[in-house]
């Protein structure tokens, strides 16, 4: 079952500096707990993070993908959850 933190929008936590370059993203979290290492973001995970930043939802990032609407559902959401678990980026709507 969705969460409310899982449809979106989301906001990138202000902690995380990122860089979109090529077909990639890099990104590290400058505020407690921090990452060992910066995270590498390619193909997919590039194209999600860099439509989350603009603001897009769930059922906006699905249309970005070609495929059964509810796999692409369920990878995306799994995608979410992860940074989210990892406080990479937070609902829009967080005070």
């Amino acid at each position: 079952m969705e969460t409310i933190g899982r449809t979106g929008p989301w906001v990138i936590d202000e902690s995380v500096a990122w860089v979109h370059h090529d077909d990639r993203v890099v990104l590290v979290k400058l505020a407690p707990p921090f990452t060992a290492l910066p995270t590498r973001l390619d193909a997919t995970g590039a194209i999600l993070w860099s439509a989350i930043a603009q603001g897009e939802t769930l059922d906006e990032l699905v249309t970005n993908f070609e495929g059964d609407p509810d796999e692409v559902r369920r990878g995306i959401i799994d995608f979410v959850t992860n940074v989210l678990a990892q406080g990479l980026i937070g609902p829009a709507d967080r005070s």
